[in-house]
């Protein structure tokens, strides 16, 4: 389609073009003129930057985008940059092509269209420069202001840096000069600590000096309190000395009560009995003094002649009684023949002994009475003596409170009591209660403490063991390990044993010609009231048994020693038994001990002996059973029926339990 086919819509249209283009050709001059103009306006400084450039505005931090639009005639002059311009200018030329030729008609004129041409050339050269001229002015304003900002970024960064640096020096100013303040009060302060601290390590050396001085001072105390204590143990010892020799001079005496009336020495002892009693308990003390020590061996040296005033007193008493015993003698020669006639009848004959005892018995029964009987005279001095009471009484006060005590509580509180006891039998002070005791301070004291105690563990059979049987485990445990440890204690509690009920002997002691019932019963162990009654029979049973229970205990109990034995063991309780089964029985008593006997020793006999011991039972239930059953009363069938339900029940069994209430097995 060619130019003339257009319609004259587009013809119009295209004039309107040339117009607009000639208009702007015709203000080329003037836009150029204006760019030259706000051109010149900023003069550039040799290194490129613009003096007179106005800084930008920022908004919350933030550089607003500066968006650069056209000039035109129209609009006023402004400075409009585009930050990220195109530098590419040819790919912007290529729209600007020349207009084609307009050909309004075929008869136009040569010289207007020519003319036409070459405005439209002229103007689009002008245009084009103008615009390249624009574009580089751009450009170049574009990197001064890409430099400037730039450079008001570093400059803003070195102000930043420097108002902190400002800052920072201020900073470290105000401290320096706080601590400058601060100086003299930290100085001050530092001064009155290191005072503190040099106080504390003073009064921590003089602490250490006093706590030496102070364990020197008890040291030295404690070695003056030794010397002293030594110093008196020796003089009591000299004093219990002396004592035992005044004892054994009154002994020689043969008529004491001349003795006690007429010899001012004999007073004078008293006194310092109870005066050496009050002195010796010092001894005792926390604290002893010199003085102490001076009434001591002011004693002893009182007693020293205590000694010669008595010897010399019993010389003369003595020689004396030798003149009338002279005198007696001489009187006696003349009655030499005169025969005093034996009553032979009274004695029973050894026939009719061989049923109240055996020989290996009865002389066993007969030996533990005479020791027990030379043991007590050891003891008469002492018993005797009314000055002694209140050492008699703390004794019985030291025996009594620890047995009354012993119970199956616990093993340490066991081993407390036996090791009461055993010092207490060692001579050694005990404390009982609020009083001290200490059984050497008598000469005769320990011997006396042992026969209490054995005396009194044989009347815990008596009364405790009687009532509560589970009791004696625990009384025997204790009494076994004395015994180990004092051989003659144990032979006193067996003679007690054997005083108190001789079937443990075994002995059935006759009645003689001539003695009285009540003393036939008492021999037996009977008690006596004090109207004269004796006690029933009911009542001397469980006596029995209680002691009974409390012996066989004794014989099966272990030793707390390690490497001991017990002194019985289970091989007396065998004699006991072979002994008292070749013996005619007797009713209740036999029933009685026996049945105990075998309900707390049986099983520990049984492990011991085995077949021997069930060929034992077994005459027990064939032979021995129905002897007791021919003497005893229908009456009194109570023991004899308890025993036939005991060898019964074993018997069923073929063995016999562990009695009630036996201690385990390292139980203290």
């Amino acid at each position: 389609m060619n130019e003339e086919e257009l319609p004259s819509v587009f013809k119009d249209l295209r004039k309107s073009v040339y117009l607009k283009a000639a208009s702007i050709s015709s203000n080329s001059d003037n836009e150029s003129s204006f760019v030259s103009s706000e051109d010149s306006k900023s003069e550039l400084n040799p290194k490129g930057t613009a003096e007179n450039f106005d800084k930008p505005k920022y908004q919350n931090g933030i550089c607003p985008a500066i968006i650069i639009h056209s000039s035109t005639p129209k609009s006023k002059h402004k400075k409009n940059y585009e930050l990220n311009y195109d530098t590419d200018h040819t790919s912007k030329l290529k729209h600007f092509s020349p207009i084609p030729p307009i050909n309004e008609s075929g008869d136009n004129s040569f010289t207007t269209q020519k003319l036409l041409q070459l405005c439209d050339m002229e103007r689009h050269l002008t245009v084009e420069k103008v615009m390249m001229e624009r574009m580089q002015n751009m450009a170049e304003n574009n990197k001064l202001l890409k430099d400037t900002l730039e450079h008001m970024r570093q400059a803003s960064l070195e102000e930043a840096s420097a108002r902190r640096l400002v800052l920072e020096q201020k900073i470290l100013d105000d401290i320096h000069e706080q601590e400058l303040k601060n100086r003299p009060r930290r100085e001050a302060q530092l001064a009155e600590d290191n005072l503190k601290s040099a106080q504390r390590v003073l009064e921590r050396i003089q602490r250490v000096k006093d706590a030496e001085n102070e364990a020197r001072r008890k040291s030295e105390a404690l070695q003056l309190y030794q010397k002293h204590r030594d110093k008196i143990l020796d003089y009591q010892k000299e004093y219990g000395q002396c004592y035992k020799d005044i004892l054994a001079l009154i002994n020689t005496c043969v008529n004491k009560d001349i003795l006690s009336e007429k010899s001012s020495m004999m007073k004078e002892l008293k006194s310092l009995s109870v005066e050496s009693e009050n002195v010796f308990k010092k001894s005792r003390a926390s604290a002893i003094s010199e003085d102490d020590v001076s009434c001591c061996s002011k004693l002893v040296d009182m007693i020293k002649q205590v000694h010669k005033g008595l010897k010399k007193d019993i010389e003369t008493i003595n020689e004396e009684a030798k003149k009338k015993e002279e005198v007696k003698v001489e009187v006696a020669k003349k009655q030499e023949n005169i025969s005093v006639d034996t009553v032979k009848k009274s004695e029973p004959s050894v026939s009719d002994l061989s049923d109240c005892f055996d020989t290996q018995s009865f002389q066993m029964y007969v030996k533990l009475k005479d020791y027990l009987e030379e043991f007590e005279k050891k003891c008469k001095n002492l018993v005797d003596n009314n000055m002694l009471k209140k050492f008699r009484f703390n004794c019985q006060k030291a025996v009594t409170m620890p047995v009354n005590a012993i119970s199956p509580i616990s093993g340490a509180h066991l081993s407390d009591k036996y090791l009461k006891l055993h010092n207490l039998l060692s001579g050694q002070v005990v404390e009982i209660g609020d009083i001290h005791v200490s059984a050497s301070e008598h000469p005769d004291g320990i011997n006396y403490c042992k026969k209490l105690l054995a005396k009194k563990f044989v009347r815990q059979g008596d009364l405790t063991v009687s009532s509560k049987p589970d009791a004696a485990f625990s009384i025997a445990a204790v009494l076994v390990s004395l015994w180990v440890d004092f051989p003659d204690f144990g032979q006193l509690t067996m003679a007690y044993f054997q005083n108190s009920c001789p079937y443990l002997a075994p002995v059935f002691m006759p009645q003689v010609e001539g003695q009285s019932v009540e003393d036939y019963h008492k021999s037996l162990g009977y008690h006596y009231t004090d109207g004269g009654e004796v006690e029933k029979q009911d009542s001397f049973l469980k006596r029995m048994s209680g002691i009974m229970r409390l012996y066989a205990a004794v014989l099966i109990s272990k030793v707390r020693q390690p490497g001991k034995r017990n002194p019985l063991g289970v091989s007396e309780g065998w004699r006991w038994m072979s002994a008292l089964l070749n013996l005619e029985p007797r009713p209740d008593i036999c029933a009685t001990l026996l049945h105990d006997f075998l309900e707390v020793a049986g099983n520990e006999m049984f492990k011991a002996y085995g077949a021997q011991f069930k060929k034992l039972l077994a005459y027990i239930c064939q032979i021995y059973f129905p002897k007791l059953e021919k003497i005893t009363p229908s009456s009194s069938g109570g023991p004899l029926m308890r025993l036939e339900q005991f060898l019964q029940k074993i018997m069923k069994n073929e063995s016999i339990p562990p009695p009630e209430g036996l201690l385990p097995p390292n139980f203290w």
